[in-house]
Order: structure tokens, then C-alpha cells, then sequence
């Protein structure tokens, strides 16, 4: 069972990945094109899996993180849940109007990160070295650096943070940390 846990998160990178590949805006279709099926594509299989069988992936979700009394509010561009495995990662941005790219990825058993980039406009990028790049992570069932709990399609937790740039805390120096994120 816990190679189910583990590729979730495998999961959702290659299904980042891929959307990260798609075209530009430009080669969109209608919402129409977008909702009907590919040519050849069997239409009833969408609904043959029942809904908690399969991870939900869906636009519009996110959630919030809050450091050191700052709130950085995301919308996931990708958003996976599968109880009790939740992944959510999209573009944000703090009370100030700043952006920032926030990752929230957390499983059963402990293992999950938040990551907040200040600066940073997208995935797979980096927050600008003069900009925080706060991280919290557990893996293993360490949970000193971050806790969380489950309900519905949304996960809380909170735990402090770390600042891989060096810019808002210096090595060793955490900051608190809660988040709250959905795909729901």
C-alpha cells in the first residue's frame, strides 16, 4: 500500500509536466471543443470509475498559506486528491500584491511539503535568488516541521518554515507556518 502513496505524487508531476507542455492560449479551443470527447474515445469510461477510486483533477481549487503573519492565496492550476493524498500547486500572491508559486503536497503517514516562492511566476521555475523561497517539509512520519489532518477534499495543517534563499531567515532560523488547501 505504500507504493500507492508514493506515486501519487509521481503522478501528479507528470500530469504537471504534461500541462506544462501544452500549447499557448491561442491554440485553445472552444469550451465546447474542450468538453467533447476525442474522436474514437469511449464516452462512458469516464463514469464507469467511482469517484473515490480516482484522483479528482480540476481547475479553480487552491487554498492559503500564512508566514510569519503573511498571506499568500493560491489558485491551483493542478489540484489532486485522493483520500488521504492531497496535491495542490498554482500561482498566488500575498497581501501585498507580491507573487509568489505555492505548492501544497501532502500524504497518509507524514511524507509532504509546502513550498511558497516568493517571486516566482510558475511551475518548475525558482524564486529569484533576492526573494524568500520558504519551504516546510516531513517525510517519514517526522512531523516537527510540519503537521496536517484531512477532511473531505481539503487539507490544514501548520508547521514552520525554512528559507532556502536566505532572504526573510537565515540558515537555521524558521518562521511559523499554517496552510489550507482544497480541491473541492
Amino acid at each position: 500500500m505504500r507504493t500507492t502513496r508514493l506515486s501519487l505524487p509521481l503522478m501528479a508531476l507528470a500530469g504537471v509536466a504534461l500541462f506544462a507542455c501544452g500549447g499557448s492560449d491561442d491554440d485553445a479551443g472552444s469550451d465546447d471543443d474542450a468538453a467533447a470527447p476525442a474522436p474514437g474515445a469511449d464516452e462512458s469510461s469516464a463514469t464507469d470509475t467511482p469517484a473515490d477510486a480516482a484522483p479528482s483533477e480540476t481547475g479553480g481549487k487552491g487554498g492559503v498559506v500564512t508566514i510569519g503573519g503573511v498571506e499568500y492565496t493560491f489558485s491551483a492550476e493542478t489540484c489532486l486528491f485522493q483520500a488521504p493524498d492531497l496535491i495542490a500547486s498554482g500561482p498566488g500572491t500575498s497581501d501585498d500584491g507580491t507573487t509568489a508559486w505555492v505548492e501544497v503536497n501532502v500524504s497518509d503517514g507524514g511524507d509532504g511539503f509546502v513550498t511558497v516562492g516568493v517571486g516566482q511566476t510558475e511551475a518548475f521555475s525558482m524564486a529569484p535568488d533576492d526573494q524568500p523561497a520558504f519551504a516546510a517539509e516531513s517525510y517519514l512520519g517526522d512531523q516537527q516541521s510540519l503537521t496536517y489532518t484531512f477532511s473531505d477534499d481539503r487539507a490544514t495543517g501548520s508547521g514552520n518554515v525554512i528559507d532556502r534563499n536566505y532572504v526573510a531567515l537565515q540558515a537555521g532560523d524558521t518562521s511559523p507556518m499554517t496552510f489550507e488547501a482544497s480541491c473541492g
